[in-house]
């Protein structure tokens, strides 16, 4: 019996010191519980924000995006010479399609190693910023790495944030829809402050500027954008090649396109006469083929902007086309 009371005191009954253990034993196994829940629930709402934004980037149903195996021997086109007006606009249509839709990732990756990476004043490899006409030396595949240290293009302030991509036909304007979002023919390297200064505003002559890259004189003012004078020509081919190529879809969502295209036809005829392609832009259109299986054809031949016309871009004026 005395035995038993023993046993029972031993293992029937707890100490108070082992009802203090299991109690804070408890309290912590519910903290850790917590904290795992948490975690999860943390964990599981950022995945599902990255899928939101990435689906945001957005493709259209109709379009396949691929990943590319081989690469494009670069030619230029054969365009008929008795082609003008109209005909020539709808002929350049039908033979600028991409035979490649990149994704916009792959697209600036490209950019930043290949297609804009050249070389720079001191002979090194390095991207030229569209804007600033300044060469950040690097061979890399993302624009981060393209550092602005100190106030290299003197618009006062310092990207230390590097580079991001500049849509020159701003990507507002068709819902950031495939497959002109990452078409590289209208793509562009820019450091993160005139790129934002741009925005979405109409490229022109600027009189009264609030905003100026000291390095290049492209400017802000007026509602308008206007562009160094080294790229002005390119800034007007690739506006009349997105013109050509995508008239038959929704570029123009919540612009004044009169305000935007039509009525700078004329200046845009004047740029590209101005400022013909020069070696580097010829050469990036070959890479842009070798990528993407198409090339802007006013960087070949500038003067089939005037074989079509300005009534002919005036009257080619793109779809509304309801999401």
């Amino acid at each position: 019996m005395n035995n038993l009371l023993t046993k029972q005191g031993t293992y029937g009954k707890k100490s108070i010191g082992q009802k203090i253990f299991d109690k804070k034993s408890k309290i912590y196994y519910n903290f850790f519980m917590k904290y795992l829940l948490f975690v999860f629930l943390f964990i599981s709402n950022l995945y599902s924000e990255f899928n939101f934004i990435n689906d945001y980037t957005i493709k259209e149903p109709d379009i396949k995006i691929t990943t590319p195996i081989i690469s494009f021997e670069p030619i230029k086109y054969s365009i008929p010479e008795n082609l003008e007006g109209e005909k020539l606009f709808d002929y350049l249509h039908e033979i600028t399609k991409q035979q490649v839709v990149l994704t916009y990732d792959e697209s600036k990756q490209k950019i930043f190693y290949d297609v804009d990476n050249t070389l720079c004043p001191s002979g090194k490899n390095g991207v030229w910023e569209f804007y600033s006409n300044i060469c950040i030396e690097g061979k890399y595949n993302s624009g981060n790495k393209y550092i602005e240290y100190g106030d290299m293009n003197l618009d006062g302030y310092i990207d230390s944030k590097g580079m991001n991509i500049e849509h020159i036909w701003p990507q507002g304007y068709f819902n950031r829809n495939y497959p002109m979002v990452s078409d590289l023919n209208h793509l562009r390297p820019t450091f993160i402050t005139p790129n934002n200064k741009r925005a979405n505003f109409p490229f022109y002559y600027v009189t009264n500027p609030v905003y100026i890259v000291g390095s290049s004189g492209a400017r802000l003012g007026n509602g308008y954008f206007e562009p160094p004078d080294k790229v002005k020509g390119d800034v007007a081919r690739v506006l009349f090649y997105f013109v050509v190529r995508y008239y038959d879809r929704s570029i123009s969502s919540s612009m004044d396109y009169d305000n935007f295209f039509i009525s700078k036809i004329k200046t845009y005829m004047l740029w590209n006469r101005l400022d013909p392609p020069d070696d580097d832009e010829k050469r990036r259109n070959d890479l842009v083929y070798k990528y993407q299986g198409n090339r802007n054809p006013f960087i070949d031949n500038p003067e089939l902007i005037e074989k079509i016309g300005e009534v002919t871009w005036s009257k080619k004026r793109p779809k509304i086309i309801e999401p």
